[in-house]
């Protein structure tokens, strides 16, 4: 056999064996409820030495956005301590977790009685992610423990270049919290506990699948029941559920297994199904269901062995040829890129637009709603994934996501992803376990700008995807020519200069979905930034690109996100309070639903709309307050006007649309009023259609300015309206 087939054997081999076991077993988290769990975020118990200090250990707010806010800026490595009490749970053997939402970027646990007898738990490298320590031979429960926690931060991975060896989101941003992040807890589970579980709906077949995984970390064999039953996680509904037989096992000692319950008939119903909030209503609740899995023991018990609690959505994304769909209707995503990285350190954890309202802030329901106002349907993660809290909103609410890893490109330097393959896919493989039931997530994103990241990489990376997650469709937010996988897309960036005229996007294909990630940065807080965010999103709606998203709406309006200004993310390189590329807000922050560069921006998305290609490139220069409509398209008076427009439909429902335009004529002291054009047509979801308009316009003495007043009603509703 030729040596390059033995290599490319071996990579694949590789491949499958990591799609296989996509973390080590040290690694695997508990993913469902504890019986008991203590937060151990504290803002007195645990002290902080960094590293190299010869001053004593001094206590240190966490997880309060890391070290560096809270009296370290300078500090690259460091020692976090405190002591708890290990809870005990009845029937003597237990599993004893310390659980982090996320430490930034290396962390080394060890736990013991005290500082003398401390041993390591795991050694964990990634960002962002959570993890758990197993610190169950360490501890005795009832009794006092030391827990120590050793970070180093993103500047010991590097290579001779440079180069991160990490995920490490925004390399140029400084500010990125270190250390223990987002939330830290004690868990405690019974010996024999539901460790994961993944909820899989299936809307063509109206079924319903659940994989459970129960370990038995006791020394004996355990028998158990397993059993599932379903109510609704909105107040007030009512359902039908499916009623699974408690299914019998038995479990040798230290034995790990998924277990497969159904398919299940789904017999709620469409009614039940999850839906985004596409058209925007201001009250609109996404239907939501709570699974609760329990391991019942032999005999009559009065409760479980263990318990766990599942909050989920019946929906199921997909791709198909170009298209991304959602319950098998294609689904076009117009959106934003909203970066944590950018605002800064640790703001998605502890500022209050993306909390919980409080004092006045909407917080980050609020922010939701504000996005789907403006006609935006989803929203990436950009470069550090969302809080839990954050995505349980956005799956109540009804505004889609897309996950993103810290993996990045672009920039002063690219990460190194050759030195250290097994962090990078660490960092989305607990990424994909964290979020995956969520019914928000519409595909995962798993690199941003690696511009000819190396083959084998990638495929590894959408292996991991694919072994955890196999219904959702995955991409990456590049430029490069991948190849042809089921279930991938490359999402481009920057295909036209920004605030070029009729801008294409992505380069159309017919095998899979394609689109524009991030165009008009750069210039998007200058006058015609929003102008450019609108026209090219008309643009690109018109030839056809799935996946559409300006970049990026806090450069043109912070308030997007309850209470953020320009001073929230100040970054050394650039003028004081100044946003992400330089340049000051344009969107008042009192009253932007009357700011007329929001309302172009939320016609231009609008998912019913009509859009006259010829005038919008007429305009795209605008005027010096990029303002819309300053450049009229002449006529000449007494003839037809005859112009194509191009009505869309990016409902989720086929319904006739009427198609109006309305215009009046001032002549002298009067206005005349043209005849008015109609049409009612019917268009697929996710389409548009072209059509052809003609305007018998009256005869004139002297140059007559006219507007058309464009409708498209939806039924009896008023969907789009333009002037």
């Amino acid at each position: 056999m030729p040596k390059t087939s033995v290599a490319l054997r071996m990579m694949l081999l590789l491949l499958l064996a990591f799609a296989s076991h996509p973390l080590p077993a040290q690694l695997r988290p508990f993913t469902t409820l504890p019986s008991r769990e203590i937060d151990l975020a504290s803002t007195t118990e645990w002290t902080f030495q960094p590293e190299g200090s010869k001053t004593a250990p001094r206590a240190l707010p966490v997880p309060a956005g890391g070290w560096r806010l809270n009296g370290f800026p300078d500090a690259v490595a460091g020692t976090y301590e405190r002591r708890i009490t290990i809870p005990r749970l009845p029937g003597g053997n237990q599993v004893t977790l310390v659980h982090f939402e996320a430490v930034n970027w290396e962390a080394t646990v060890q736990a013991g009685p005290d500082a003398s007898r401390l041993a390591t738990a795991c050694v964990h490298l990634s960002a962002w992610t959570p993890f758990d320590a197993d610190i169950s031979k360490l501890v005795t429960p009832g009794q006092m423990a030391l827990i120590r926690v050793t970070v180093r931060d993103r500047s010991f991975f590097r290579n001779a270049k440079g180069q991160y060896t990490v995920p490490a989101g925004v390399e140029w941003n400084e500010r990125a919290g270190r250390g223990i992040l987002r939330g830290v807890s004690l868990r405690a589970f019974p010996a024999l506990a539901i460790q994961d579980v993944v909820v899989r709906p299936n809307t063509s077949a109206s079924t319903l699948t659940i994989q459970a995984t129960v370990t038995n970390a006791g020394p004996g064999a355990q028998r158990a029941l397993l059993g599932a039953s379903f109510a609704p996680a909105n107040p007030g509904a009512r359902w039908s559920y499916p009623s699974p037989r408690p299914l019998p096992l038995v479990f040798t000692p230290g034995e790990r297994r998924t277990i497969t319950l159904g398919p299940l008939p789904w017999s709620a119903g469409r009614a039940s199904w999850w839906w985004p909030n596409i058209p925007y209503r201001p009250d609109y609740r996404a239907q939501l269901h709570t699974l609760t899995l329990s391991l019942l023991g032999p005999g009559a018990q009065s409760a479980p062995l263990h318990s766990t609690r599942v909050r989920f959505g019946f929906c199921t994304p997909g791709q198909s040829g170009p298209h991304y769909t959602l319950n098998g209707v294609r689904i076009n995503l117009r959106g934003d890129s909203l970066p944590e990285g950018t605002i800064g350190t640790d703001a998605f954890a502890r500022l209050p637009g993306f909390l919980p309202p409080s004092g006045g802030n909407a917080g980050w329901p609020g922010a939701v709603r504000n996005y789907q106002r403006l006609n935006y349907n989803v929203v990436r993660m950009h470069q550090a994934p969302a809080t839990r809290y954050m995505m349980d909103v956005c799956d109540q609410l009804g505004l889609l996501v897309i996950p993103e890893t810290a993996i990045r490109g672009g920039g002063n330097r690219a990460d190194d992803v050759a030195s250290d393959p097994e962090a990078f896919r660490t960092h989305l493989a607990e990424l994909i376990l964290r979020d995956r039931n969520h019914p928000s997530v519409v595909k995962w994103s798993l690199e941003n700008e690696l511009f000819g990241a190396p083959e084998p990489f990638l495929r590894s990376l959408y292996e991991t995807a694919r072994a955890l997650d196999p219904v959702r469709p995955s991409s990456i937010d590049d430029n490069t020519s991948a190849p042809l996988w089921p279930g991938f897309a490359v999402i481009e960036h920057y295909s036209q200069a920004p605030g070029a005229p009729d801008p294409r996007g992505g380069a159309p294909r017919t095998d899979r979905p394609y689109g524009q990630g991030e165009f008009v940065w750069g210039l998007d807080a200058s006058s015609r930034g929003p102008l450019w965010f609108g026209l090219g999103t008309r643009a690109m709606r018109e030839y056809g690109n799935a996946d559409i998203r300006p970049y990026t709406l806090i450069d043109v309006w912070p308030g997007v996100i309850p209470g953020l200004t320009p001073t929230n993310f100040p970054d050394p390189h650039l003028p004081p309070d100044s946003l992400e590329q330089g340049g000051r807000s344009l969107i008042a922050a009192a009253a932007p639903w009357q700011d007329p560069r929001i309302q172009h921006v939320q016609r231009s998305f609008a998912p019913v709309a009509a859009f006259n290609p010829e005038f919008d490139i007429a305009n795209n220069e605008s005027n010096g307050r990029g303002e819309y409509g300053t450049h009229p398209i002449t006529a000449p008076g007494g003839a037809p006007l005859r112009q194509e427009w191009i009505l869309f439909n990016d409902m989720l429902t086929r319904s006739p649309l009427r198609f109006s335009i309305r215009s009046t004529v001032r002549l002298g002291s009067e206005k005349a009023v043209i005849a008015p054009f109609s049409r009612t047509l019917e268009v697929a979801p996710g389409e548009s259609v072209r059509v052809p308009v003609q305007l018998a316009l009256p005869t004139v003495k002297q140059n007559t300015g006219f507007d058309l007043q464009v409708t498209v009603t939806n039924g009896s509703l008023p969907a789009f309206q333009e002037t």
